[in-house]
C-alpha cells in the first residue's frame, strides 16, 4: 500500500453558503485582493479591497472610523494618510479628505446591504506613530515609528466592535475570516509564525459568534501545498497554481451547488473569449462564437452578461 504523498485539509462546507447574486465585500491583505478579483471574474457582485491592502486587524477597523486629522503625510509630491494604502492619494490634503470620505460612504452604503464580508488578516505586527497604529508607513523614516505585536485582547475587542457596528446596520451580514498565506519575513520566520498564530487564535475566538466562519487558506498553503514550487520566486507569495488550488477549496467550502455549477460554466465562457483561432474567418469559428454567445442567454437572468454578449457581437461583426 502506497503512503499518501501529502497531507490533506479536512474541508467542511460552511453552514451557510455564498450564492451567485449575493453582495460581497472583501477587506484585508493582498490575498483578499486576489480572492475578491476571482469572485469578480466569475460575476459575483463583489466590492474588492476598496481601501487598498491592509494587513493588521486594528487598521482594518480604523478605515471605517472617523478620519484622524493628524495622520496625513506628503509622499513623492502626493498627499497620503497613514491609515490608508498609497492607492488612496491626492494632490492636496483637501482633495484626499474628500476622496477618502466618498470612499467611506460608498463602502458603508454597500455594507448596509451586503450578504457577506470576507476579511483576510495578514499580520499582528504593527507600527505606531505617536501611539496610533498605522496601516502604511508610506516610506517614511523608520525612526518615526514604534513597532510592536498586537495583543489578542485588543485585536478581539477591536474586531468585535466593528462586527457589532456592522450587524446593527445589517443583521443579515455574514463573515468569512481567513489568515493570509503570504508570509511576512521582514522580521524573521519566528516572528511571522508568532504573528500568524495570534491571528489564527483570534479567528477561532471570533467564530464562536453566529454567522462568522473561518476558511483555512493559511493551513492549505502551509500543509496541503507544503512545497516551494507553490511559491513565487520571492518564496513569500503563492504561485498562480497555488491560488487556483486555494480558490477551488474555497468553492468547495463556501459556494452552494448552483454557484459551483455556474462557476464551471462561466469558466468555459472565459476560455472561449480568450481563445485565439488559427483562422478566425472559417465557418467553424463563426459557429463556435454563435453557440457560445447563445449560452450567455441562459445566465442573463442570473448575472449581467451585457459586456460579454457585446464582445461576441463585435467579434461576429468582423467576420
Amino acid at each position: 500500500m502506497l503512503c499518501p504523498l501529502k497531507t490533506d485539509i479536512d474541508l467542511k462546507p460552511l453552514k451557510e453558503s455564498v450564492r451567485i447574486g449575493q453582495q460581497i465585500v472583501t477587506l484585508g491583505s493582498c490575498f483578499a485582493q486576489g480572492m475578491g478579483e476571482r469572485l469578480q471574474q466569475f460575476k459575483f457582485d463583489a466590492l474588492v479591497n476598496p481601501f487598498g491592502v491592509i494587513f493588521n486587524p486594528v487598521s482594518l477597523v480604523r478605515v471605517l472610523a472617523p478620519l484622524e486629522e493628524s495622520l496625513f503625510v506628503e509622499r513623492d509630491g502626493m498627499f497620503c494618510h497613514y491609515d490608508y494604502h498609497f492607492d488612496l492619494r491626492a494632490d492636496s490634503q483637501e482633495q484626499l479628505i474628500e476622496h477618502i470620505n466618498k470612499k467611506k460612504q460608498e463602502v458603508q452604503r454597500y455594507l448596509r446591504s451586503a450578504d457577506w464580508l470576507i476579511i483576510t488578516l495578514g499580520s499582528a505586527t504593527v507600527y505606531e506613530l505617536n501611539g496610533l497604529v498605522v496601516a502604511n508607513c508610506h516610506k517614511q523614516p523608520q525612526s518615526l515609528f514604534d513597532k510592536r505585536m498586537l495583543s489578542l485582547e485588543e485585536m478581539k475587542s477591536t474586531v468585535e466592535e466593528l462586527l457589532d457596528m456592522l450587524l446593527r446596520d445589517n443583521p443579515k451580514l455574514k463573515v468569512i475570516l481567513t489568515v493570509s498565506p503570504v508570509r511576512h519575513l521582514k522580521d524573521g520566520m519566528v516572528q511571522d509564525q508568532l504573528s500568524k498564530s495570534m491571528l489564527r487564535v483570534l479567528c477561532a475566538q471570533l467564530t464562536h459568534r453566529n454567522g462568522v466562519y473561518y476558511f483555512p487558506a493559511y493551513e492549505i498553503m502551509m500543509d496541503d501545498l507544503r512545497d516551494y514550487r507553490f511559491y513565487k520566486s520571492d518564496r513569500l507569495h503563492p504561485t498562480a497554481e497555488a491560488e487556483d488550488y486555494i480558490w477551488s477549496c474555497f468553492e468547495q467550502v463556501a459556494l452552494d451547488d448552483a454557484s459551483q455549477e455556474f462557476v464551471k460554466q462561466w469558466e468555459l465562457i472565459r476560455r472561449a473569449m480568450a481563445h485565439r483561432p488559427f483562422n478566425p474567418h472559417t465557418a467553424a469559428h463563426r459557429q463556435f462564437l454563435l453557440q457560445t454567445q447563445a449560452k450567455l442567454s441562459v445566465w442573463k437572468d442570473v448575472v449581467d452578461v451585457r459586456e460579454e454578449y457585446a464582445w461576441f457581437t463585435q467579434q461576429l461583426a468582423t467576420l
